[in-house]
């Protein structure tokens, strides 16, 4: 179950345990009918009003996972070379990620294609599935 954080407008925080939603009721059910979308593979982007990020390089990653295509992934390395970083330092600013699957940290893998770092439950296993629901052929 996702849960929602929502400050003015914008969306915050998603997570994944048991607790109540907070914030204005129309974001929230907006986000959830969308996230609703994409599970059902009727959606693959989402367009929702972001939080802020909390610095400029935050920001250029948020925009980089955002722009990985649906059932796409792209390497900490790849990352790293198109944001000028050091991949070390990209790797914890995905699993830092506060709104997972919205910004799709999960697309986002380490060197040989290991899963780690997911900022949502269960880490990698979570990581998987959500791989594994972009690979599966829409019906």
């Amino acid at each position: 179950t996702y849960f929602f954080l929502v400050e003015d407008v914008h969306l915050a925080r998603v997570w994944y345990a048991d607790g109540p939603s907070e914030g204005a009721g129309a974001e929230l059910h907006e986000t959830t009918r969308q996230l609703t979308k994409y599970f059902l593979r009727e959606r693959h982007a989402f367009d929702l009003p972001l939080a802020p990020a909390i610095s400029p390089f935050q920001a250029q990653l948020r925009d980089f996972m955002i722009a990985i295509p649906y059932a796409g992934m792209r390497t900490c390395g790849e990352t790293a070379t198109k944001l000028e970083r050091a991949s070390h330092a990209d790797h914890p600013a995905c699993g830092a990620n506060p709104i997972p699957t919205i910004v799709p940290c999960h697309r986002v893998v380490a060197s040989g294609g290991r899963l780690d770092e997911f900022s949502g439950r269960d880490d990698t296993p979570t990581k998987k599935h959500l791989l594994n629901h972009e690979a599966a052929p829409t019906p």
